[in-house]
């Protein structure tokens, strides 16, 4: 069996994390521990879960079987270090053969791969979060990191490639918070925990509409296409973003909608046990309508943006 296959690394936090990996101790292994390559580094992004800044070059390589992981907080003030254990069957199936019909970026007819980018993302406390990234994103682990004591001048001879005239981690923590004061407060704001918390709902239109496929962005990083059976499919994370194609009396239309605070709205009104029906009431192309039902309760969610696009 190829345990090949062709991806790159790359490496990013959810926004308002401010973050840097440890190059020399951020690395993809094979199952004699060997290194298969490294990432990290000072080129993460701002960013946002289940994304992240290329990191180590596209290529054909070995599929890794381990992730060590090693980052300074400068949130946190927080040396984080881990070493796990990858599904490595998952992640060579996903990346060899798993291919997707692309018609929600413009290249509609047109089979793709799937799966092209292996995607860590690191967070507070020491959380972890592996994706697969490309024209999908899927959560395949999350782990828990360990605090640990780290030389700091040894840090910066692992990662800076220009060594900068900073000679303390102190002066470096205080230099960073500045330079990132527009966002370093906002972690509380987009990402918790429970993101990470499954729950449960489908989509529904209402009318004689039909929905022919979407995709959707989630709390969770997540990005899915649904292509078969869209009104049949249960998704697990809570969305904020959904692109929808709708027949309506043989015509095709497309729509997006936006969710504002989707997660404290749905963590307010509803449990994660059932089954929830998302409901979307499009009476004509300027004005849109959403609810959620559970069971005999129905709510309607008002804070959210819809446009209609181009196919």
């Amino acid at each position: 069996m190829n345990d090949e296959a062709y991806y790159g690394v790359y490496i990013g936090y959810p926004h308002g994390y401010v973050a840097e990996y440890n190059n020399a101790h951020s690395v993809m292994k094979n199952d004699k521990d060997e290194i298969i390559t490294s990432f990290g580094g000072k080129n993460a992004t701002e960013g946002q879960l289940g994304y992240g800044v290329q990191n180590s070059s596209n290529g054909d390589m070995e599929v890794p079987s381990k992730m060590e992981v090693m980052w300074l907080s400068v949130t946190e003030n927080q040396f984080w270090q881990g070493e796990f254990d990858l599904p490595k069957k998952e992640l060579l199936k996903a990346l060899n053969d798993e291919k997707i019909l692309d018609i929600f970026s413009g290249l509609e007819g047109k089979t793709e791969d799937k799966y092209s980018e292996i995607v860590v993302n690191v967070a507070p406390k020491g959380k972890v979060y592996v994706y697969l990234g490309g024209m999908s994103t899927k959560l395949i682990g999350v782990y828990q990191a360990r605090p640990i004591e780290y030389d700091w001048l040894q840090h910066v001879n692992d990662t800076w490639i220009i060594k900068y005239d900073i000679e303390t981690r102190a002066e470096y923590i205080l230099l960073m918070k500045k330079g990132y004061a527009d966002i370093v407060d906002q972690i509380d704001q987009n990402y918790k925990e429970d993101f990470f918390t499954p729950v449960r709902w489908k989509l529904r239109i209402k009318g004689d509409k039909k929905i022919l496929a979407f995709a959707v962005d989630t709390v969770n990083g997540e990005y899915t296409q649904v292509l078969d059976n869209p009104t049949e499919q249960e998704i697990k994370s809570i969305p904020t973003e959904i692109g929808f194609d709708v027949e309506e009396k043989g015509k095709v239309n497309r729509y997006n909608i936006e969710l504002t605070n989707s997660y404290e709205f749905y963590k307010k009104n509803f449990n994660n046990n059932s089954l929830v029906y998302m409901l979307i009431d499009i009476p004509d192309p300027d004005h849109a309508f959403l609810y959620f039902k559970q069971g005999d309760k129905t709510v309607e969610f008002l804070d959210f943006k819809t446009q209609e696009l181009d196919r």
